[in-house]
């Protein structure tokens, strides 16, 4: 009672005591993960792998199941590392789908950057009709791999035309299809409205 008044919520907890949840019994459970785990193969990371943010993928033993919250300064490159480790994480894991919300600029513009990225040409040089051949063929390339990013269902880009509030988040993260495949990126979490009912105040605000 006292953590829902704070503004937890738990799976535990349920307003009907008298119905019991269907849950693996705790030493099942554990033999089961123990299975798997001694199933792995020793090489890989427990996480997907990168190949671009090697030492990073080093250090983390892969991107594993969490929050990463990485916080920095207006205009010190957040939404680079961003899109190119959304990209390396499409790039090196086949099986792997991103979601890519992008709270700080529009969907469009987002498409850029990540075509400045696959091409390695600077973002402006992109939006314009290219008369270096060489240029030009990159440029078709990187937009091919894109629209088939997108097209395949891979690469699913957000912006704030399609949600303006966390729960609608929420909803759109849960509603596809494999979670234990997917990948999120949330660039500009603070640009989300929340709705802070109750004793939740100003701390879910915050959060």
């Amino acid at each position: 009672r006292i953590a829902i008044d704070h503004g937890y919520e738990y799976p535990e907890i349920i307003e009907n005591p008298d119905v019991t949840i269907d849950r693996l019994d705790y030493a099942s459970e554990l033999r089961e993960r123990f299975e798997i785990d001694d199933n792995r193969d020793p090489n890989k990371p427990l996480g997907f792998p990168l190949k671009k943010f090697k030492e990073l993928s080093e250090h983390t033993d892969g991107i594993q199941p969490g929050f990463y919250h990485l916080a920095a300064e207006s205009n010190i490159g957040k939404t680079a590392v961003f899109t190119n480790l959304a990209l390396d994480l499409l790039e090196t894991n086949p099986d792997v789908s991103v979601m890519y919300f992008s709270l700080d600029d529009s969907r469009r513009y987002t498409a850029y950057r990540f075509l400045s990225i696959l091409s390695q040409l600077h973002i402006n040089k992109i939006q314009k009709p290219q008369i270096d051949p060489a240029n030009f063929n990159k440029i078709v390339d990187a937009r091919d791999k894109f629209l088939g990013l997108v097209e395949s269902g891979r690469l699913i880009v957000k912006d704030l035309g399609d949600i303006t509030h966390i729960d609608q988040l929420k909803t759109v993260i849960t509603s596809f299809n494999d979670l234990s495949k997917l990948v999120v990126f949330v660039d500009g979490l603070y640009n989300l409205e929340v709705t802070a009912d109750g004793n939740q105040g100003i701390r879910i605000e915050n959060i």
